[in-house]
């Protein structure tokens, strides 16, 4: 039944525009979805809702393969500089120097 329908999938059948759209549907392609001389409805859903959820799987899927590699970039990553330490504090950028022995070395070759 239709009422059935829009209870189990409200976001293909949740608004009146959907479900008149999908009433348009069932009735041009009714023949094929007749069963003891009386329309199926729930067939005629699969068919009309198909195409839209497998668009829902496809983004799903594409959201699923980012999250994976972005888990993985994340999750192998490692911070740098965690074990240097400094005597002196910078708190200027114009404190930064390369008479700074602290601050050569680190471009030295």
């Amino acid at each position: 039944t239709l009422t059935h329908l829009e209870k189990t999938h409200p976001d293909y059948l949740g608004d009146k525009d959907k479900v008149a759209k999908f009433l348009d549907f069932a009735d041009v392609n009714s023949n094929k979805y007749v069963e003891n001389g009386i329309p199926n409805l729930e067939r005629a859903f699969k068919e009309w809702s198909y195409s839209q959820m497998q668009e829902e799987l496809t983004h799903l899927k594409k959201l699923k393969e980012n999250e994976n590699r972005n888990t993985g970039v994340i999750n192998t990553s490692e911070a740098g500089a965690k074990d240097i330490k400094s005597d002196k504090k910078v708190t200027n950028w114009k404190d930064v120097s390369m008479t700074n022995p602290e601050i050569s070395k680190y471009f030295d070759k």
